[in-house]
């Protein structure tokens, strides 16, 4: 089965720039191959991502399907729970981050089996701002 991802960053532009308050975060531009998740380079950026989802951990965290971009495998979190289930395409905007169970596992209820997020541990993955589209692919 093939599932397909894209991913878009919000770009600044002049008007939009001036028009931003100090408190937004930073937004740098995308690479032209969409890797926000396979280096350092975007930690700390708030990118946008649509995909499918392949996994559902709990209520608030998921993986993401992105393999049209580069990266197989997103860990999804979630402050609030979410209505997700296998094979929904999402969309989520969130802060690109560097997953440790521990940091993570009380703030965002994630499973007491760190077992289920061993494979993302030290990896990137995106902690969601809370705006989250989900529909099921159809």
């Amino acid at each position: 089965m093939v599932l397909v991802a894209t991913v878009v960053c919000a770009l600044g532009t002049n008007a939009c720039d001036a028009a931003r308050n100090d408190s937004a975060p930073a937004v740098r531009p995308a690479p032209s191959h969409g890797d926000y998740f396979q280096d350092g380079s975007f930690i700390g950026t708030t990118v946008t991502v649509t995909g499918i989802v392949v996994r559902v951990i709990t209520e608030t965290s998921f993986v993401l399907d992105l393999t049209e971009v580069g990266d197989q495998a997103v860990l999804v979190l979630s402050a609030s729970a979410l209505d997700v289930a296998v094979n929904y395409r999402v969309t989520v905007t969130g802060e690109v981050q560097k997953f440790a169970y521990r940091r993570y596992a009380d703030d965002y209820a994630l499973a007491p089996d760190r077992g289920h997020y061993q494979r993302f541990d030290g990896d990137r993955f995106l902690v969601s701002a809370g705006a989250l589209t989900v529909r099921p692919t159809g």
